[in-house]
């Protein structure tokens, strides 16, 4: 590969094999699992050693990372929890959540840079947190994007998110899934919904990917929870 650059910020995670990158100041050989970090205009060119290697790559627009990475160099340490974080990120790419994969991609430029500003300095939440939360509440079924929330907030998708972490303990996409189980599991309960029909009314296009969000949060099958609870209805 010739030596080039790219506008935008852009990671790379190293899942297997050894990553050779001649970008400045940056190891010479990353071995996977491993997260190589190129700042906007970064001049690289990079290779696997032995041509036998896997990786995934996370772009951000350079206009959305305006601000966070601006003068780092690739050389910029990361931390173990960043690499949890791009591995997250990984693991998502099975999921139909946009929002929880952009917020995760913000979340991982974030704290990779260590960016300190806004108001989420303060021990308290910022007013436009409930706001945030009652607005996935709501709109909990439809496909919604980290920049729509944050634009109806009118604050930064990375603010966002980083105030959305700390004082929640979850990503806005992390929530947004939660808000669509709860909802599949009181209609579930209520016993006059199929499986299916449950799935598509908590948002769900994937009735497989439903099954598997659903299992991991309550434990078992939707199936095998609408038939528990319609035992106990009978019962009752």
């Amino acid at each position: 590969m010739q030596v080039h650059t790219h506008s935008d910020v852009h990671f790379v995670l190293v899942l297997s094999g050894a990553y050779q990158s001649l970008a400045y100041g940056a190891e010479r050989v990353s071995h996977g699992p491993a997260l190589v970090f190129n700042p906007a205009g970064t001049e690289h060119r990079d290779c696997f050693l032995n041509l036998n290697g896997s990786f995934m790559t996370v772009s951000i627009a350079a206009d959305r990372a305006r601000g966070l990475s601006d003068g780092l160099p690739s050389s910029h340490p990361l931390r173990l929890h960043d690499l949890r974080l791009a591995m997250s990120l990984f693991r998502s790419l099975d999921d139909d959540d946009a929002v929880h994969g952009e917020a995760l991609a913000l979340e991982l430029l974030d704290t990779t840079t260590a960016s300190r500003c806004g108001e989420t300095s303060s021990r308290h939440p910022p007013p436009w947190l409930k706001l945030a939360r009652e607005l996935i509440q709501d709109r909990h079924h439809q496909a919604l994007g980290l920049e729509e929330i944050a634009g109806e907030l009118d604050v930064h998708p990375v603010h966002l998110t980083r105030a959305f972490r700390k004082f929640t303990r979850q990503t806005p996409g992390e929530y947004h899934r939660q808000c669509r189980m709860e909802r599949a599991m009181g209609l579930l309960i209520g016993g006059k919904l199929t499986t299916l029909e449950a799935c598509l009314v908590a948002g769900y296009t994937d009735q497989p990917h439903f099954y598997r969000c659903f299992n991991a949060m309550y434990g078992m099958a939707p199936g095998a929870f609408r038939r528990i609870t319609g035992l106990f209805r009978t019962r009752l």
